[in-house]
């Protein structure tokens, strides 16, 4: 939505660009809700929709129902009432098992690391699992899907709100 980490940064983007946008968050519209959904596509008819609506890892474990709700069914329902508008949609390495280094610990050439477009999907948790189904969604659609990871932004970098402690456990690829 609009007013979460990826959301709140492209708004900020796109109007500083001065496009003509519209930003919902879920007291806007509830993606999960076919008729909420389909009543925003008669008011509103957009080029493009990039959709940033999504519950987080952390919440999707401890609420399944509603992060298949939202990350699911919420992406069918914007793809089958869009009409003519592109889809853009986000995903997430967490679709694979992670059991894949994404790189070199030596930081040196990752080309043969990580994994890749057509490795096979298979979760761990329940977030990955939204993400697959989401992508199988809109799998041979004209949508765009987008794996990113670690966002951040200059007002939240690496995507905490607490910029003293980072994971040391991890290695990841920034998404800015």
């Amino acid at each position: 939505g609009k007013n979460g980490l990826l959301g709140s940064e492209l708004m900020r983007l796109a109007k500083a660009d001065g496009l003509d946008v519209i930003g919902t968050d879920k007291e806007d519209l509830d993606v999960s809700s076919k008729e909420q959904v389909a009543n925003f596509f008669k008011s509103h008819n957009p080029e493009i929709i990039i959709n940033c609506a999504a519950v987080s890892p952390k919440e999707c474990e401890k609420d399944p129902q509603l992060a298949f709700a939202v990350n699911v069914q919420g992406v069918e329902n914007l793809f089958f009432n869009k009409k003519k508008s592109k889809l853009i949609q986000f995903s997430s390495p967490a679709i694979f098992d992670n059991l894949s280094p994404l790189e070199n610990i030596q930081y040196k050439d990752d080309a043969g690391y990580g994994y890749k477009e057509v490795d096979i999907a298979d979760a761990k948790s329940v977030y990955g699992k939204t993400k697959i189904a989401m992508e199988k969604i809109l799998d041979k659609t004209d949508s765009l899907i987008l794996r990113i990871s670690w966002i951040y932004t200059k007002s939240r970098p690496f995507g905490l709100a607490d910029t003293t402690q980072f994971p040391v456990n991890e290695i990841g690829r920034p998404t800015y």
